[in-house]
């Protein structure tokens, strides 16, 4: 009986199946694709003969930004190996091992001021071939937001002040998604981020900083602490405060639309508009990362 079990699962799993061509000419068995909250195919990848998952397929923004984050993976970062699969695709290695237990407020911060502070030798004029967090993403999802509650001038205004702050950063790596769920201890007992789908070069720290805050809320301020520790102080300036708050408000409409939460949105883009605080560690834990 558990054979014919066995039979029919991989039948099933067939039936969802996808041969994807590479441009070496082999193939990769795809299974259960989907697209991300950003708008990406994903897929996962089995082994042919035993259906263990063995890897991942993720599309990046564009062939540039598949490279790049195949170039990242071999610089020693806490990341999974990769390699080109076909266009925009990226194979990312499955990586087994144990989840982060809640008491992670310093590895998390750990983990992202070792992406932030690489240095990388690529060519920082062609940013824009990348995929930028702000640009690319949170702001056309803010304005969609913006549109669908009757507060489009209002998106657009804060936007404006948001892309003059973000254009005045400089440039390095960035990386959105540094959560617990986003993290496995590898056999060796090091710590691996397994999704990477935003990573690229970006512009303001900060924001990297606020998104990791907010997947943990019960211990941003213990996150932004360690992020102090370890960052030289002042790291931020606090005259950005007011602009920073924004962009993250508008983050969160962006969010709720995308979640089809269109009172949340709504509050969102007024508690921007109105200057209430909005970020999600305590004004406390901010000040000690500005000057």
């Amino acid at each position: 009986m558990k054979r014919v079990i066995g039979q029919v699962a991989r039948a099933r799993a067939g039936l969802r199946s996808e041969k994807i061509l590479c441009d070496d000419g082999g193939y990769l068995l795809a299974t259960n694709g989907r697209l991300t909250k950003a708008g990406r195919l994903t897929y996962l990848v089995r082994a042919q003969r035993t259906g263990k998952p063995i890897g991942r397929l993720i599309e990046a923004h564009s062939v540039r930004h598949a490279e790049l984050l195949v170039a990242l993976a071999r610089t020693g970062l806490p990341l999974p190996s990769m390699r080109l699969a076909s266009g925009a695709l990226v194979y990312q290695e499955w990586i087994s091992g144990a989840g982060v237990q809640r008491t992670h407020g310093q590895l998390l911060a750990q983990l992202l001021t070792a992406i932030q502070g690489h240095e990388t030798t690529l060519d920082a004029l062609s940013a824009n071939d990348y995929f930028d967090y702000w640009l690319d993403y949170i702001r056309p999802r803010s304005l969609r937001a913006g549109n669908v509650v009757g507060l489009t001038k209002t998106v657009s205004d804060l936007s404006q002040r948001v892309d003059i702050w973000w254009q005045g950063g400089k440039i390095g790596l960035s990386h959105p998604d540094i959560t617990r769920r986003n993290i496995v201890i590898n056999d060796q007992q090091s710590p691996v981020v397994i999704d990477n789908e935003l990573l690229s070069l970006g512009r303001r720290p900060e924001y990297d900083l606020c998104n990791t805050a907010h997947s943990s809320r019960r211990c941003a301020d213990e996150i932004a602490f360690h992020f102090r520790t370890i960052r030289p102080a002042g790291a931020f300036s606090r005259g950005d405060t007011q602009t920073v708050n924004i962009a993250w408000a508008l983050r969160r409409a962006g969010s709720s639309y995308q979640a089809a939460q269109m009172t949340e949105a709504r509050k969102w883009i007024e508690l921007a508009s109105s200057g209430a605080w909005a970020l999600p560690f305590s004004r406390k834990a901010w000040d000690a990362l500005t000057e």
